[in-house]
């Protein structure tokens, strides 16, 4: 299988190496990917943090010893943790729900710390909470859209289409745009959301709701982010999306239609 040894015979794994792994070991790759998408209950590392969403990378910097540890076993493992944002509610330390993510890049810096590059895979609910070894544990019950592949953003061909075009304006307006601000502001976005999916690339629209979902992070407005990504059905989740671009430039003309 795919392991990544700490220490000495640490392997940096890039995008780059990801894809070649992927490319010839297609069927075991698939199967790691899959495994983070079984909608049964388990118990799962919790890294604390961000909000995170299928699809979405979510690049880390991980210093704290406790996550330091956590990462090892993980990349010992199968390469997948649950990232939750903190609790509002004192008594809990982290969210009701959170995101699976699949690590695809691992460098070792010489100090110990690691960036660690993931990419979100499916969400879940949290049933119980636990601690291992300083940090965070959760049994988790997967989204079953999700575990299905998120089979109802199929019916919202369209609906994606249209906001992929406002995206797309969106992003060029930025490129044009004479300011260093939003110039920082399209380099955020890069990193943040990754680049904006391609038209007819694989589950195109689920990849689209979850982007444009997390794009609200970027855009200031992070409760609405949330919301958003955990939101329940598949279709709520799209009619939301529509509502709310359809009222912002310059996504308005491209949702007219809807």
């Amino acid at each position: 299988g795919l392991r990544f040894a700490h220490g000495g015979a640490q392997l940096a794994v890039c995008a780059e190496l990801a894809g070649v792994l992927e490319a010839w070991f297609t069927e075991e790759y698939g199967r790691r990917r899959e495994e983070a998408r079984a909608p049964q209950s388990e118990w799962v590392p919790i890294f604390v943090c961000s909000l995170s969403a299928p699809f979405i990378p979510t690049p880390l910097h991980v210093f704290e010893p406790r996550y330091r540890l956590m990462m090892r076993r993980c990349l010992e493992g199968n390469q997948r943790f649950g990232m939750c944002l903190p609790s509002a509610d004192e008594q809990r330390d982290f969210a009701d729900t959170g995101t699976m993510l699949f690590i695809d890049r691992f460098e070792q810096l010489p100090d110990g710390r690691s960036m660690v590059g993931t990419r979100g895979v499916s969400r879940f609910s949290v049933v119980e909470r636990g601690v291992l070894d300083g940090y965070a544990t959760a049994l988790i019950q997967p989204y079953e859209e999700d575990a299905q592949g998120f089979p109802l953003s199929n019916d919202f061909g369209a609906e994606a289409t249209a906001l992929h075009r406002g995206a797309e304006a969106l992003l060029a307006s930025m490129q044009q745009g004479p300011s260093m601000m939003s110039k920082r502001f399209k380099s955020r976005l890069d990193h943040q959301l990754g680049p904006l999916p391609a038209p007819g690339s694989p589950q195109f629209g689920a990849h689209v709701s979850f982007y444009m979902a997390q794009l609200f992070s970027v855009l200031g407005d992070p409760d609405e982010a949330a919301e958003l990504v955990f939101l329940q059905p598949e279709a709520d989740r799209w009619l939301r999306l529509v509502r709310t671009f359809a009222r912002m430039e310059p996504f308005r003309a491209e949702l007219r239609a809807f």
